[in-house]
């Protein structure tokens, strides 16, 4: 156990220091790499659920279906359009720092610096993702963002670190969503705002279409009541969820058109498989959602100003 705890500060201290030399030096052409041991797994034959991912979901290929129907730069649901929407929640101010959690490959992260001109770090599991947002920063000049590959649940930014965490269909990913609910919570300043997009699964019964699905992509969907008491349990104040199903699917109806357009165009870059498998995929999920079993929703909530307590320890 000693050796454990030694271990951990150091990695704590050593990422820290990262995190400082990166602001000092403000370098956006020079990349890090912190390396950190962690248990092997067996997802599908992978060891990590990076590994699985970037040979599944987000595979170079994958990432090319997903910009197809959704536009460069962006691999949820709505492009563009629907990350401007939301962000309009957020009172964003170009004073502020915001965390994309799941950044993908930047698309949203360069438009909310356009639009709002605060600072951005954009992290996301998949390197292949990351790899992609890289590429396109050296494009985009004056913005005051980073992208870095790591996972949520190991990774350890300062406290306080954040004004805003912005998220984006990635928490049914992550089965422990506690634990990364936590470490948002403690990176958020008090009074930071938390914006939260997920799949989550309905009151009716499952069908197999749904458990082929969720095993298929390693997904772990929670009932929107149980994840809504999460936040809270986590310390989150003014928790508001909103189950927008009705608003994912007009967005996958869209991009099921395009899709099927795409499947017509001589100059695509995917093959005609790719593209009927697309379509498949698209339609499968929307299924899924008229059905009722799969649902998305909108959650936000905030940190708590500092408390009497809190600043009593700090006089101390």
């Amino acid at each position: 156990m000693p050796e454990t705890h030694e271990r951990q500060l150091s990695t704590s201290e050593d990422e820290t220091a990262l995190e400082s030399y990166y602001e000092i030096k403000n370098n956006n052409n020079q990349v890090c790499f912190l390396f950190s041991k962690t248990n092997l797994q067996n997802l599908h034959g992978y060891k990590t659920l990076q590994d699985f991912l970037d040979h599944s979901e987000y595979a170079l290929k994958s990432i090319q279906k997903y910009e197809s129907v959704r536009g460069e730069g962006y691999v949820t649901i709505g492009g563009a359009e629907l990350t401007r929407e939301l962000t309009k929640r957020l009172n964003l101010t170009s004073s502020q720092r915001l965390l994309n959690f799941g950044s993908a490959t930047g698309g949203s992260s360069f438009q909310i610096s356009q639009d709002y001109g605060c600072e951005i770090v954009g992290v996301d599991i998949s390197a292949n993702m990351i790899g992609i947002a890289w590429d396109r920063a050296l494009s985009y000049k004056g913005h005051r963002i980073r992208f870095e590959v790591g996972d949520g649940r190991k990774m350890r930014f300062s406290p306080s670190k954040f004004d805003v965490i912005y998220s984006r269909d990635v928490m049914f990913h992550v089965s422990d969503k506690t634990a990364l609910l936590n470490n948002f919570y403690t990176w958020l300043k008090h009074d930071g705002r938390l914006l939260i997009t997920d799949f989550c699964c309905g009151n009716t019964p499952f069908s197999q279409d749904l458990i082929d699905y969720a095993r298929s992509g390693m997904y772990t969907m929670t009932p929107i009541q149980e994840y809504a008491e999460l936040f809270e349990k986590c310390g989150f104040i003014e928790v508001h969820v909103e189950d927008r199903s009705d608003l994912y699917q007009q967005y996958c109806q869209n991009e099921i058109e395009i899709a099927e357009k795409n499947r017509m165009n001589p100059n695509s870059k995917l093959t005609r498989q790719e593209l009927d498998e697309c379509v498949r995929q698209w339609k499968l999920k929307y299924s899924l959602t008229n059905s009722g079993q799969r649902r998305w929703c909108i959650f936000e909530a905030l940190k708590p100003s500092v408390s009497f307590y809190e600043d009593d320890n700090n006089e101390q």
